[in-house]
């Protein structure tokens, strides 16, 4: 079994990390990722006991507040982090990580979208280093 293979330990994961990386940040509920994902608070019980899947459009929401990869999120595909971006032996971005990107912008908050310029500048300045 792989590291995130379960959704439960990828949501925890998640949420630990928000948690050290969010000043003032002290707690997440239950509840909270709820109102977040746009499901009752027993659906994300559902989650953390590996009992029922995550949707798409309810990881996209959540990736975007705990800020990891929404298909990280969903399915344990990729790394949890989008600024873990995998290069090309180029040293190019793949056509598939831009259109997630972009998707991902369309459908983010400002507050996302904010993120999504931010992480475009550092891999930019990657490139040129």
């Amino acid at each position: 079994m792989s590291k995130w293979e379960l959704l439960s330990k990828r949501l925890a994961w998640a949420v630990d990390r928000k948690l050290q990386t969010e000043p003032g940040l002290t707690k997440i509920t239950n509840v909270k990722l709820a109102e977040i994902a746009g499901v009752s608070p027993p659906a994300v019980g559902y989650w953390y006991a590996d009992a029922n899947g995550m949707e798409a459009e309810q990881a996209r929401r959540l990736a975007v507040f705990l800020d990891v990869d929404p298909v990280w999120l969903e399915k344990g595909e990729g790394e949890p982090l989008l600024s873990t971006i995998n290069r090309q032996p180029d040293n190019t971005v793949s056509a598939e990580e831009v259109c997630a990107l972009i998707s991902l912008f369309g459908k983010s908050t400002a507050a996302g979208r904010q993120q999504i310029l931010d992480l475009a500048h550092v891999v930019q300045k990657i490139g040129r280093d």
